[in-house]
């Protein structure tokens, strides 16, 4: 029996695995084996097994040893699929299922393991099922406790890891005897081996983590919950260029586990899923909150721009109750910019002289409104009060445990679970809503939703401030009905062919060739839609847009290009 065996070398001549014999030894995908490489006995793990011997034109040799499997049949196919799906070879998608060389350890190290690779018995394959709806929490616990009681590894992922942290003292009250491992991108290398064999040999029976802990070894996999899942941290920005959705739908799909996919406002591409029967959708009654809609074209363009009249009345009577508010401005600084009046163009002062670019109007007021200068107009209207801004993980004092208002970018959005804060307002829901990008739409609807969804038992008042009060995403908030915005953007993505209705691969090529390295790749690719940019340091990238892109890329020296699938930044 002939078995194809990937090693830890990252050479990438043997990075699709090598073939070897198993002689008369019983082996299956995933398994740990001792090979012959060159002069020396490495580890190997089996990728693929033959039924078969075929007729080789070289010298097949055998392995020297079969070991423990580290990864389960499941899994196994799982590594396949992100392998075939994301363009990167057997070897790479391999990186993200096992902890760093030497595997060997891992054999000696689990040894005590006990626990079968299960495959969660199904006469159906079960389909993945949305909780559309701000509270899930109740929804996930006794999902995980009915897990528990079967004898299943559950595994939960959040967008952030103060999510995860909260999560996980839910579970520590609720289930005391239970042992969680948190799985996340950010553990030492040896931190992360001892969670590998604490999930691997069982004792952990709850793994929480963000995107990365989709790889974690459960064997006896029951649930799998993705909350939030439209965040965009759940994808991968170095290759493998991986979506944790689509990992655990094939994943489950693969083991039979149950996948619950939770949030309050999906993607488009799972909407898509729910619209066609593959996904199941349980809605949760949320309370529902009234939304202010206050129009910015009333309001003066001047130093106080743009802080409304009825905006620094809801913060002094906030202030009078002593209790906090939060302000989202998803622009940072003191960043200046020209809006026209005619068309909402938005854009630098640079890219316009006396006319609109866009619309060729002449009525252009320039609004200077980032975070630090929103703070800065805060301590003007209130002196007394304790201002604190949050950018992108920096912070200005106070901390925001005491802070009365704290203004910033989305970071700001988690601190919505707090229930002392009674006023949410977004100064510009305009932002992102008119960038050159077919997502830009949804992303600007979703954060504002958050603003609505986050701690929805929390008695609250939510302002959104905007030049827009028509717009689809402003209108969606004040109804507070995203099923009817997302339909409205499937039928957009469907009539212009962008995903989820067709796919998107970003090539990034750098270096001093990477113009000619470009334009080598383009003339190779016919019949694709291709769009060329130039980006800092003369790298180039080019855009690609179609149906069964993979296919075509099969055949191309991509060895120094790096390859994104559906990239969620264009």
């Amino acid at each position: 029996m002939r078995l194809r065996v990937l090693t830890a070398s990252k050479s990438p001549r043997i990075a699709q695995g090598l073939t070897y014999d198993s002689g008369d030894r019983d082996i299956r995908p995933g398994t740990l084996v001792k090979i012959p490489l060159r002069k020396e006995i490495v580890d190997g793990l089996v990728l693929d097994v033959l039924a078969e011997r075929s007729k080789e034109k070289f010298a097949v040799k055998e392995i020297v040893e079969g070991g423990e499997t580290l990864l389960t049949c499941a899994q196994m196919k799982t590594l396949l699929w992100i392998s075939d799906h994301y363009c990167v070879s057997p070897r790479r998608a391999l990186s993200l299922f096992l902890p760093d060389p030497p595997w060997g350890k891992l054999r000696d190290e689990s040894s005590q393991h006990r626990s079968s690779d299960n495959v969660i018995a199904a006469t159906e394959m079960p389909k993945p099922t949305l909780l559309f709806g701000a509270d899930r929490s109740g929804s996930y616990i006794r999902l995980i406790d009915e897990a528990l009681k079967r004898g299943e590894q559950c595994i939960a992922l959040f967008p952030e890891v103060d999510d995860v942290i909260t999560f996980s003292k839910t579970l520590s009250q609720r289930f005391p005897g239970v042992m969680q491992s948190a799985f996340l991108g950010t553990l030492t290398a040896a931190t992360e081996r001892k969670e590998w064999l604490k999930i691997y040999r069982g004792e952990a029976r709850i793994v929480l983590g963000t995107r990365s802990a989709i790889f974690a070894p459960c064997r006896e996999l029951g649930l799998v919950i993705i909350d939030n899942e439209q965040e965009w941290t759940y994808k991968e920005q170095r290759m493998p260029c991986t979506h944790a959705r689509d990992v655990a739908i094939k994943l489950c799909e693969y083991t039979g586990a149950k996948l619950i996919i939770g949030t309050s406002f999906p993607s488009v591409e799972l909407w898509a899923r729910v619209r066609a029967g593959i996904c199941n959708l349980t809605p949760i009654p949320s309370p529902k909150r009234d939304v202010r809609i206050i129009d910015l074209k009333g309001i003066p363009s001047g130093k106080h721009y743009p802080f409304s009249a009825p905006l620094i009345e809801a913060l002094e009577k906030c202030l009078d109750r002593r209790e906090k508010s939060v302000l989202l401005l998803n622009r940072k600084g003191t960043e200046t910019v020209l809006l026209c009046r005619g068309c909402h163009w938005r854009g630098g002062i640079a890219e316009a002289d006396i006319r609109c670019p866009s619309c060729g109007c002449v009525d252009l007021i320039k609004l200077g409104a980032g975070t630090r200068k929103a703070e800065s107009i805060l301590k003007e209207f209130f002196p007394s009060a304790r201002i604190a801004r949050l950018e992108s993980g920096t912070a200005s004092s106070p901390s925001f445990e005491s802070a009365d208002i704290i203004v910033g970018t989305q970071s700001v959005l988690p601190l919505l679970n707090d229930p002392k804060i009674t006023l949410a307002c977004a100064l510009i829901a305009d932002i992102g809503m008119s960038q050159p990008d077919f997502r830009a739409s949804e992303r600007a609807a979703q954060r504002l939703s958050m603003l609505l969804h986050r701690g929805s038992q929390i008695k609250r008042e939510v302002i959104i401030q905007t030049f827009r009060p028509d717009a689809p995403e402003i209108l969606t908030l004040a109804k507070d009905s995203p099923m009817e915005f997302l339909d409205h953007e499937l039928r957009l993505r469907k009539e212009l062919d962008y995903p989820p209705f067709s796919t998107m691969i970003a090539l990034l090529c750098r270096g001093g060739q990477a113009e000619a390295s470009a334009e080598m790749l383009k003339s190779s690719l016919k019949g694709i839609h291709i769009q060329k940019a130039v980006l800092p340091k003369k790298d180039v990238r080019l855009l690609l847009r179609g149906h069964d892109l993979q296919q075509s890329l099969v055949s191309l020296d991509l060895k120094d290009v790096s390859i994104d699938v559906d990239p969620v930044e264009l």
